[in-house]
């Protein structure tokens, strides 16, 4: 089954009342039974009511992002026991557009996911190499330089992300 406008909730798109919404959607278009493990990432904002819009349908919900430190003055950021309050999960850490937009480097990478852990969260490291670095043949290079410092955990998951399959 395809759900309308799956790829929304990971980005910056919905208000609560929309989130809410799709939310209804997605429970209404999950088959009985289903057997696939279902994470949504809202926008920081919508992460309590989406939260509590699928609360018993078996989706989890996971932040886009957290900051390394578990508690600080970090205006904009959020911490992991926030995100676990806020009903999270999961964590994206890395994902490609932070790495290109706010310059997120491998070691922050990890220390992302640490701080997930720490948390009792369950980070997703994305990892993925950009167009050129895949045509001049350095696809696995970059991606061991990726999950070299990442924590040696069960509990990290590794997204395989190349930057040149998005959008």
């Amino acid at each position: 089954m395809i759900l309308h406008d799956w790829n929304l909730e990971t980005k910056m798109h919905l208000v609560r009342a929309e989130a809410e919404a799709w939310c209804a959607e997605v429970r209404a278009g999950l088959p009985a039974g289903c057997a696939a493990e279902v994470v949504v990432f809202p926008s920081f904002p919508l992460l309590a009511a989406v939260a509590a819009a699928l609360a018993g349908s078996g989706v989890e919900v996971g932040g886009q992002d957290l900051h390394r430190e578990a508690a600080g003055a970090f205006t904009g950021d959020v911490a992991g026991r926030q995100l676990a309050d806020a009903g999270c999960a999961w964590v994206l850490c890395g994902h490609s557009e932070r790495r290109r937009d706010h310059a997120e480097g491998d070691e922050l990478v990890a220390a992302k996911a640490r701080a997930a852990l720490a948390a009792g969260l369950t980070p997703i490291a994305c990892v993925g190499e950009t167009r050129d670095e895949r045509h001049s043949g350095r696809t696995f290079d970059v991606l061991a330089r990726q999950l070299e410092p990442l924590p040696d955990d069960p509990r990290l998951v590794l997204a395989y992300e190349p930057v040149w399959a998005i959008g």
